[in-house]
């Protein structure tokens, strides 16, 4: 299932990660491994092959760039969750999108 939600401001980062970040995008370690920094294109994203980013929510623009995304497959399931958030350039909102993909796992007798 995929979410999606749009924003005057970043909920993915930190408020102040253009003055936090020196960089367009790095990982950080963590429970969850997150790519955050000032802003990188799509094309450019270390995560474009992996998570299916497009353009802004609000006006369709493809002059966003990612300032958080992280994906990770569980462990024990297999299930696979990812969220990013971009930055438009054209109307200056934030457009943050989440997936979930929830196998059915069946017992075996």
């Amino acid at each position: 299932m995929i979410y999606e939600s749009t924003s005057d401001k970043p909920k993915m980062t930190e408020q102040d990660y253009i003055d936090k970040y020196t960089k367009q995008c790095v990982l950080i370690r963590g429970s969850q491994n997150w790519h955050k920094g000032t802003g990188i294109k799509i094309e450019s994203h270390q995560l474009k092959e992996k998570i299916s980013m497009n353009g802004c929510k609000s006006c369709s623009s493809k002059n966003v760039l990612v300032t958080a995304a992280q994906r990770r497959v569980h462990m024990f399931s297999g299930d696979i969750y990812w969220d990013f958030e971009l930055f438009c350039k054209d109307c200056s909102r934030y457009a943050q999108r989440s997936y979930s993909e929830n196998k059915c796992i069946r017992k075996i007798t």
